[in-house]
């Protein structure tokens, strides 16, 4: 991902492609201009080169530079893909989209040019570009770090925040999430964050993201038991929650199995320059155990 990813917060990096709105809105303006082209000679033709305008330059650069544009991403499969389609063709899902999905059509678009010239112009006259930057206007200007009640909501950019898995064992009557599972591993990660005092959610199969103090009411659905289609819509729920509710943080911890980070990962490094898995590749017994050394140190 871009270098400005480390240094500039998620608010202010969506903040950035908010502000191009009043230059793409301006009747006058021009993305860039075509020039050269044409017969040089019997049976030879160069093709023009698109150029663009100080301004459209200054765009490309910021979404590379603030991580807009994804480098683990295979673009040229997802353009072909339904979601893709929806996005370009659908004015009102794309004023909803999720700050993922918006670095998903960035990517292809500007990667898109390297091998079609022009293309994105082509975006910013179907109005495809004003709508992304209107729709990142959105999303900061609505950007909530309260993140339940119980909970510092002023978090610096350069804290971490911890994301726990739910578990099956839970109480049998409506509690704050934080008490409503009582498994020993959940109480494990429960208290190792807890003393860390640093915002932590949990990812619950049936509700998405929810905060520690949430009250929930004991369900009996689990990631396992879904489909791939399943999880994956399960998913683009918690990223639109998190756009709404995760604050801005240097790195992010997760204590959740393949299942529920699968489709998550992608959208968490755009979130933050650090994300790490401590308990990969560990089996519960190990896990237990890891949260037991924790303890002692």
């Amino acid at each position: 991902m871009a270098n400005g990813i480390k240094t500039q917060n998620f608010k202010d990096r969506l903040a950035h492609l908010g502000q191009f709105c009043d230059a793409f809105e301006d009747i006058g303006f021009r993305f860039g201009t075509w020039s050269g082209g044409g017969q040089q000679a019997p049976h030879h033709w160069i093709m023009p080169t698109f150029s663009l305008t100080e301004v459209a330059e200054s765009f490309v650069q910021t979404c590379c530079n603030d991580g807009w544009v994804l480098e683990r991403f295979d673009w040229p499969k997802w353009v072909g893909t339904a979601e893709a389609t929806a996005l370009h063709a659908n004015p009102e899902l794309l004023a909803q989209a999720s700050s993922d999905q918006l670095a998903k059509l960035l990517t292809a678009l500007i990667r898109g040019e390297r091998f079609c010239d022009g293309s994105l112009n082509v975006a910013y006259e179907s109005g495809l570009l004003l709508a992304i930057c209107r729709r990142a206007q959105k999303l900061s200007s609505a950007l909530s770090i309260t993140i339940g009640e119980g909970q510092d909501a002023a978090f610096q950019g350069d804290s971490v925040l911890y994301l726990i898995s739910c578990v099956g064992q839970k109480q049998s009557a409506a509690a704050p999430a934080k008490d409503l599972y009582i498994s020993t591993w959940f109480q494990k990660a429960r208290q190792y964050v807890e003393q860390a005092h640093a915002p932590w959610f949990i990812l619950s199969a049936e509700h998405g993201l929810v905060g520690p103090n949430d009250t929930l009411s004991p369900y009996n659905r689990t990631l396992n038991q879904m489909g791939v289609a399943e999880r994956r819509a399960w998913a683009q729920k918690v990223r639109r929650q998190m756009d709404d509710r995760l604050p801005d943080v240097a790195r992010i911890i997760i204590f959740a199995g393949q299942k529920y980070r699968e489709n998550l990962s992608d959208y968490l490094r755009l979130r933050a320059a650090n994300v790490e898995i401590p308990l990969e590749g560990l089996r519960i017994g190990q896990q237990l155990a890891w949260f037991s050394n924790a303890e002692r140190k």
